[in-house]
């Protein structure tokens, strides 16, 4: 067992799913396989790395084929589980969180909350798309560190959500483009608006 890379990783014998900062690890073979924390304890020997995923849905343990959580993309992920579920028209749940797209899409919830969290209390959820990635960060973007605001710049499709828990805006679409021209830049238009029924009440 490589003791200098584990020993930070390791707690009572086993390899830990979380590093700090609460980032998802996931730990690297000799034969560059990707394993989750449970399986690679089973095989300390053959670890040669470990890292953390970020934005990577479709990563899945080599050994178990449980998905590796990611850092930033549950949001996308629980939101593609409820359009599949909800059978949305014209949304298709796959292309934001395949292997090809998950990076150029982003997901907002209004008021600080996550989109997916809309799901749950009822409210609206806003598809948005852009044609191209815009050049230069401005406005709030021209502050953040140039790694930051070229992540955000160059999302093509986002969705941003109002649950019903906060005050809902008077004109939801124009709130909407204001979030998204703020959050990623400017060019944005709406494609579809989801109406989320709030969940019945499920009697005892």
């Amino acid at each position: 067992m490589n003791e200098a890379l584990l020993s930070p990783h390791l707690h009572k014998g086993k390899l830990l799913r979380y590093g700090d900062g609460g980032y998802p690890l996931y730990y690297i073979t000799e034969h560059s396989e990707c394993l989750c924390a449970d399986c690679a304890t089973e095989r300390l020997d053959e670890i040669t790395g470990v890292a953390a995923n970020w934005e990577d849905v479709s990563m899945y343990c080599a050994d178990c084929s449980e998905r590796i959580e990611t850092a930033y993309a549950e949001d996308a992920v629980e939101l593609s589980d409820f359009l599949r579920e909800a059978e949305v028209e014209d949304v298709d749940p796959e292309w934001f969180v395949g292997w090809d797209n998950h990076s150029e899409v982003g997901t907002l919830g209004a008021n600080g909350r996550q989109c997916c969290g809309v799901i749950g209390s009822g409210g609206v959820i806003i598809e948005l798309t852009r044609s191209a990635m815009t050049s230069e960060p401005h406005g709030g973007l021209a502050t953040l560190p140039r790694w930051d605001a070229d992540r955000r710049l160059n999302r093509r499709r986002a969705f941003i959500s109002f649950s019903r828990y906060d005050a809902m805006p008077e004109d939801v679409e124009a709130a909407t483009l204001e979030l998204a021209n703020d959050y990623w830049g400017g060019g944005w238009s709406i494609l579809t608006v989801i109406d989320v029924p709030k969940p019945e009440k499920k009697e005892d």
